[in-house]
């Protein structure tokens, strides 16, 4: 999703984009006018400008690719994907964090806590699936 995602944002301008998103908003728009989700979704899409849109086509197709490439690995049950995966989920997470701050951005902020819960859950699996994974008191836990 996105990868697809990023391939949309390079390909489609952001009128479009607008547009689509007040079809789809459009019953819930007539019912509340003042919906604070459709609210939200309107104003991303109004505000994109051409960086902003090369910047997050960037972001969800090397996001896309990787974790594609990832998932692969952890769907095998591949031990190595694990650490690799939490390493560069957290260097996402890294890069992500510098860019909230440097220009703010609660799309951005959303999905850096969507990484970081989704690195919570991989730690838990590897510790789960890894024979004698380290605890944090050192003791070996065997599976």
């Amino acid at each position: 999703m996105e990868m697809l995602g990023g391939v949309l944002l390079l390909l489609v301008s952001p009128r479009t984009i607008t547009r689509t998103v007040l079809l789809f908003a459009h019953a819930e728009l007539v019912g509340d006018p003042h919906h604070p989700i459709i609210t939200f979704v309107y104003h991303i899409a109004a505000s994109l400008t051409f960086q902003t849109r090369q910047f997050y086509s960037i972001l969800f197709l090397s996001h896309g690719a990787i974790k594609l490439f990832l998932v692969a690995g952890l769907m095998k049950n591949k031990l190595w994907a694990y650490p690799i995966t939490i390493l560069v989920f957290t260097i996402f997470v890294f890069y992500q964090t510098y860019e909230i701050i440097v220009d703010p951005s609660i799309l951005l902020g959303a999905i850096t806590i969507i990484d970081l819960f989704v690195i919570f859950l991989i730690w838990r699996e590897y510790k789960r699936v890894s024979p004698g994974f380290i605890s944090p008191g050192h003791e070996v836990i065997d599976k």
